[in-house]
């Protein structure tokens, strides 16, 4: 762990987490000195908002996120007031992302994506800073709303991204962008591609994402830096899951044991080398 020093490593808990495990899991992580954990809304596994609730209660330092609500299958109003209600009560360790999801069975895909995305963060932001929405959107309709409890200390509100677009939104808008496991080199690399005439991140509106905090961005030239990104990832995600393996067993023993040997996710896997 001394090669990790200085550098926020996060454990994230998604599809393959039954809920019951996620207060053990949670603790554990904490224990472990990992500082951030998220929670992946994967339709339809696990609910974001009651697995999001989970880790901030069975934690006492920790970050936890939400990644992500879906912008179109939860009115916004109600996850902003879900949201409220968790940042007042674990102050300063919310966050969430918020992005299009997979709704593919539901139905739920609006004409302009990225727009419902944009506007329902504008939306979200709004009312977790204590302010009166009156409009209509692409996705909903807001009739003088307000939260009766806003959060004193609004949680960090990330966007979700899998191109290029959604992710310049990401610089202008939000305090961070939650990468699609979708997202292509030019976007792993840590860095959107940008035409001259558009500003650098550290001038767009706000600033705050996350290529730009101290420690968070993954430095060289983008195709080296992705590269690199990726075998960290890799080494971590293995190292990590062997241990759960032999400490837990059962589900975690027996995937991971395909990783070890190789019919999965083994050494000569391709696209990740």
């Amino acid at each position: 762990m001394d090669r990790l020093a200085g550098r926020r490593i996060g454990v994230v808990f998604g599809s393959l987490t039954p809920p019951e495990e996620l207060a053990r899991g949670a603790a554990l992580a904490e224990e472990l000195g990992f500082g951030d954990l998220w929670f992946s809304e994967d339709c339809f596994f696990s609910g974001g908002v009651s697995g999001l609730t989970q880790l901030l209660a069975s934690t006492s330092t920790a970050t936890a996120g939400l990644g992500l609500a879906s912008v179109v299958t939860r009115h916004p109003a109600v996850l902003a007031m879900e949201l409220a209600g968790l940042a007042r009560m674990h102050p300063g360790r919310v966050r969430t992302a918020v992005g299009l999801g997979n709704n593919h069975q539901m139905g739920l895909l609006p004409a302009r994506p990225l727009t419902a995305v944009t506007q329902t963060f504008e939306i979200l932001r709004s009312l977790l800073a204590g302010g009166q929405v009156d409009r209509r959107t692409v996705t909903h309709e807001y009739n003088n709303l307000k939260l009766d409890y806003p959060p004193t200390r609004p949680p960090e509100l990330w966007i979700g991204a899998v191109n290029q677009q959604a992710l310049q939104t990401a610089g202008r808008l939000a305090d961070g962008v939650l990468l699609s496991v979708l997202a292509g080199p030019p976007m792993s690399a840590g860095q959107p591609n940008r035409s001259p005439a558009e500003p650098p991140p550290e001038q767009a509106r706000g600033g705050r994402a996350w290529w730009e905090r101290p420690g968070q961005r993954v430095a060289g030239e983008r195709a080296t830096s992705s590269r690199r990104l990726r075998r960290m990832c890799w080494r971590l995600w293995m190292r990590t899951g062997r241990w759960l393996g032999r400490r837990f067993g059962g589900l975690w023993g027996s995937f991971f044991g395909l990783s070890r040997s190789g019919r999965w996710w083994g050494s000569r896997s391709t696209g990740l080398r």
